[in-house]
């Protein structure tokens, strides 16, 4: 199925100089790994094209930009070989950028970060893995130089970066055909060798931590100089008897021991398509979602569970009436928006951190409608001991409404710039939200009865009301909060995937999902570009696909930019249909620090 690509592997040895030390130089051997030969047609090999390479050396911190420390680049043809100085440092990162006879970048990687003292050991090896640029590359074995996947097809999993560059995914459901398994797995992606490691679990995780469409958040329940990483794995659906119900379990993941096991506090209500937010204070906020029992939707909720990363126990918010939301809802987003910092100590001020929430289904009486409604979460008060909803609202008072009804969409928040506030220690900074694709109608099978015009797709096909819009909010304008753009994707989308990278023009890069009639599914990339500076663009097609048609995935931003795209549904019908092993990794193309 695969190739072996062992004749493109390169071994390049660099001496890092260190003045001023016992020992002035250390080896440093590193192997450019370059993703495996996919059978994908989307295929291109980044190697083909490379004419000269870069490696830039680093120091990185989490509270500033990366400092270059010193870089070399050289024609590739020069037999991979060179010598630079470096001083003493902790935290140092190797970056590859490779560039074509016009001077383009078509490959970049990143090792892992190290430490370079004087007592640094000779002939360090460091692995880095290399890949096409603005281009996705399936993951690879870097001792086997073949293509890694999963030990089984997954779809509606979770994927969390954790703080030492690894990946870890949860759960999901395993669809062949017309079967369904729900998976009690986790798999530890390592970026450093590119392979999944299965975490092993106990009988009990095993027969009763079966999820899928559940949340993963990380968190710290340490201290900033002695952190304790841990994830909190909540609700999800599951198998109850053969037949499919949410659950209110929670499951909590240790990164340092991986190790894995129930947390004895649960949900007051089973919930699954929610959404969990970490807040400046330790809170982890689990909004809305569907209850479903015995196969059937019970309810779809307007509750908040606060989860106490300290405790690490639940409390469902109650009382007073702006403790719920307006509507419930289930398959809505919740956009993170970190409204002020302390600029001073450099470090967040918790209570003025907000959650917008948009979009999703909602039930009224017994009617299940699109919600076209946004709401903010956030502390009620500055000491943050309590919470409210309060409905978006213009400068008027009267509420703002999305144009257009979605769910099943993605929202991405885009820092467009920050103003200071007064002579205090404060800045405020400024957002624009992008909402993007969804669903424009239920369908009756959810419907169970609903008569309400939402639930009537054409010809009862939900995918023939996938949408194009494109809407962006400007949560932060002085003159109150107001859509500033309108604008349409290329094709329609719903189950897919956006994220913000760090560059001016083509920021957000659109990806994958539902894209047609019957739950088709794509291998379609967009980008487009919401900046201050460059303005607001039309989404266009991006020259590079992804490698395979897919929907219904995880993906997350790992700690060096890239974005790693794991499992989902394969979009084919029938006896065809089934959940995907492989997993892909877009890695951007940022301006070359070796200049």
């Amino acid at each position: 199925m695969y190739r072996k690509v062992s004749q493109y592997l390169v071994l390049i040895v660099l001496s890092l100089i260190i003045t001023g030390c016992p020992e002035d130089k250390i080896s440093i051997s590193i192997n450019l790994i370059p993703p495996c030969i996919s059978d994908s047609k989307n295929f291109k090999n980044p190697m083909d094209n490379l004419s000269e390479i870069a490696f830039v050396a680093t120091k990185e911190d989490p509270n500033t930009a990366p400092e270059v420390l010193t870089s070399v680049r050289y024609p590739y043809e020069s037999g991979g070989k060179g010598v630079f100085d470096i001083p003493l440092s902790k935290n140092v990162r190797i970056l590859v950028e490779g560039f074509d006879d016009k001077g383009n970048m078509v490959l970049r990687g990143a090792s892992k970060l190290f430490d370079v003292t004087v007592n640094s050991p000779t002939n360090i090896k460091i692995p880095i893995f290399i890949a096409g640029t603005d281009a996705f590359s399936q993951t690879t074995d870097f001792s086997q130089q073949e293509c890694s996947n999963l030990s089984l097809g997954l779809q509606g999993t979770t994927v969390t970066p954790l703080p030492n560059g690894d990946v870890l995914i949860v759960g999901g459901v395993s669809v062949s055909g017309s079967t369904k398994f729900y998976s009690s797995s986790l798999f530890l992606y390592n970026s450093q060798n590119g392979t999944f490691e299965e975490i092993e679990i106990d009988d009990q995780i095993k027969e009763y931590g079966k999820r899928a469409y559940h949340t993963a958040t990380l968190y710290n329940k340490g201290t900033k100089e002695n952190p304790e990483w841990r994830v909190l794995i909540a609700g999800g659906e599951t198998f109850i008897n053969g037949v499919a119900s949410s659950v209110a379990t929670a499951q909590i993941y240790d990164v340092k021991s991986k190790k894995v096991e129930f947390l004895s506090s649960t949900m007051e209500e089973g919930r699954m398509y929610h959404t969990a937010t970490l807040m400046q204070n330790g809170k982890i906020i689990i909004i809305g979602g569907e209850n479903k029992v015995n196969g059937k939707v019970e309810a779809y909720l307007d509750t908040v569970e606060i989860f106490d990363t300290q405790t690490e126990t639940f409390s469902k918010l109650t009382g007073k009436e702006y403790h719920r939301m307006t509507h419930a809802r289930s398959r809505h987003t919740a956009t993170y928006l970190p409204l002020r910092y302390n600029t001073i100590e450099g470090e967040p001020v918790s209570g003025f951190d907000k959650i917008l929430i948009a979009g999703g289904i909602k039930k009224v009486d017994t009617q299940l409608y699109i919600n076209d409604e946004m709401e903010i979460f956030g502390c009620a008060n500055a000491n943050c001991t309590d919470y409210r909803f309060d409905v978006v609202r213009k400068k008027d008072n009267t509420s703002l409404k999305m144009t257009k009804k979605r769910y099943g969409h993605q929202a991405v928040a885009v820092m467009t710039g920050s103003e200071p506030i007064g002579n205090g220690d404060e800045e405020f900074h400024n957002f624009f939200v992008v909402f993007l694709g969804g669903y424009g109608c239920i369908g009756f099978d959810r419907c169970a009865g609903s008569t309400s015009l939402d639930c009537q797709c054409p010809d009862n096909d939900v995918y023939k009301s996938l949408t194009t819009s494109v809407e962006i909010l400007d949560p932060t304008n002085p003159n109150g909060p107001q859509f500033i753009s309108g604008t349409d994707l290329n094709a329609p989308r719903a189950d897919f995937g956006a994220v913000v990278v760090n560059r001016e023009s083509d920021n957000i890069v659109i990806f994958g999902g539902f894209s047609a009639a019957q739950g088709y599914t794509t291998d379609s990339v967009e980008y487009m570009t919401v900046n201050k500076k460059k303005g607001i663009t039309k989404p266009r097609y991006a020259p590079n696909k992804m490698l395979f048609q897919r929907a219904d995935f995880g993906f997350g931003i790992l700690l060096t930019g890239e974005v790693l795209v794991v499992g989902g549904d394969n979009g084919k019908m029938g006896a065809n249909k089934s959940s995907l092993q492989s997993a892909e990794i877009f890695t951007p193309a940022y301006p070359p620090l070796s200049e």
